[in-house]
């Protein structure tokens, strides 16, 4: 999902044993610096944090796991669930031009179980 000032990846679940890998693999690769990588917590739920930096333009990302109704950023755990519980995780990479509107566009997402709401 992409507009002016917000890009929302949804990344489909691999295989609990099939590779897969952080994004910041791919903001590098696209050309961009990585800045003040850090977890945050927003609502209980713990968030991988970072700034994308190109071209003197600075964006704001996160991302993290979900299910719809849990949210981890443990590759382990998500694995382990998958394997346990039958539960299918995708990769959520919200990007955004400010740090506020990033927060503002977690809250939206994780107050929803997102999964059922994009099947409606």
């Amino acid at each position: 999902f992409i507009s002016d000032d917000v890009l929302i990846y949804i990344k489909p679940q691999t295989s609990f044993y099939e590779s897969d890998h952080n994004p910041l693999i791919c903001w590098r690769g696209s050309g961009y610096n990585i800045n003040n990588e850090q977890t945050i917590n927003i609502n209980d739920t713990k968030i991988y944090n970072a700034e994308l930096i190109v071209d003197n333009k600075v964006w704001y990302t996160a991302w993290w796991f979900d299910c719809g109704n849990y949210k981890t950023i443990s590759q382990l755990e998500w694995r382990l669930r998958n394997i346990l519980k039958g539960e299918h995780y995708r990769l959520i990479n919200v990007t955004t031009k400010n740090e506020e509107l990033l927060y503002q566009e977690i809250n939206k997402i994780l107050s929803v179980n997102i999964f059922i709401e994009i099947s409606k």
